[in-house]
C-alpha cells in the first residue's frame, strides 16, 4: 500500500471475440505462467463445444455458470481473540471480492479435471 498516492485501478480489456469482460477475467484466471494464447485456445474450445452441442449462445451459457458458482459474498473466518467489547463478530464481507472467491475455488476443481482426465480417471 503506497504512502505517496493512491494507485489507479488497471481497466481489464474485453476479451476480442465476444467482447466480454468476464470471459477475459476468467481468461487471466485460466492463465498460466503469462501463457495468454494458451489459455485463450482452452476457453474458445470449450465454448465451441457448448455452442456444437447446446446449441445456444455459448457467452449466455458461460455467464449464468459463472453466476450459478460464484458466492453472494466472499466469506472470511470470524475475527476475535481480544476481550474488549466489540471486537469479536464476523469480519465485513464485500460482494466485489466474490469474483476472487470464484476464482480461487474454480482453479484448483479445473486443475483436478483436466489432471484427472490426463492420467486416464
Amino acid at each position: 500500500m503506497p504512502r505517496r498516492r493512491e494507485v489507479p485501478k488497471r481497466e481489464i480489456l474485453p476479451d476480442p471475440k465476444y467482447g466480454s469482460v468476464d470471459l477475459s477475467k476468467f481468461m487471466n484466471v485460466v492463465m498460466e505462467s503469462g501463457k495468454k494464447a494458451v489459455a485463450e485456445r482452452i476457453i474458445y474450445g470449450a465454448l465451441e463445444q457448448v455452442e456444437k452441442k447446446g446449441g445456444k449462445d455459448p457467452l449466455e451459457v458461460f455467464v449464468v455458470a459463472l453466476n450459478n458458482v460464484k458466492p453472494m459474498v466472499e466469506v472470511k473466518s470470524r475475527r476475535g481473540g481480544c476481550e474488549l467489547p466489540g471486537s469479536g463478530g464476523s469480519p465485513p464481507g464485500s460482494p466485489h471480492r466474490a469474483g476472487h472467491a470464484l476464482a480461487e475455488g474454480v482453479r484448483p476443481q479445473a486443475r483436478r479435471e483436466i489432471n484427472g482426465a490426463a492420467l486416464g480417471q
